[in-house]
């Protein structure tokens, strides 16, 4: 059989403390996944411009071997 507890006030104060507790450990995770998140993309984007700019500086010296040739 089931126990049944009876609601005094300082069990419903502790039963809503514990909620409130899972409710801040639940917006925390999610924060923490989000700036976990953002710093993949942050790191994914200084790549893609070092890449961009390895590209800039490989093109420009293809173009003055093509253009020295003529």
């Amino acid at each position: 059989m089931r126990r049944i507890m009876k609601l005094t006030p300082s069990t419903i104060k502790t039963i809503i403390a514990e909620e409130r507790e899972k409710l801040d450990n639940e917006r925390k995770s999610k924060l923490l996944e989000q700036l976990r998140f953002l710093k993949k993309i942050k790191d994914r984007q200084v790549r893609a411009l070092q890449e961009a700019k390895e590209l800039h500086e490989a093109k420009k010296i293809l173009v003055k071997k093509i253009k020295g040739k003529r």
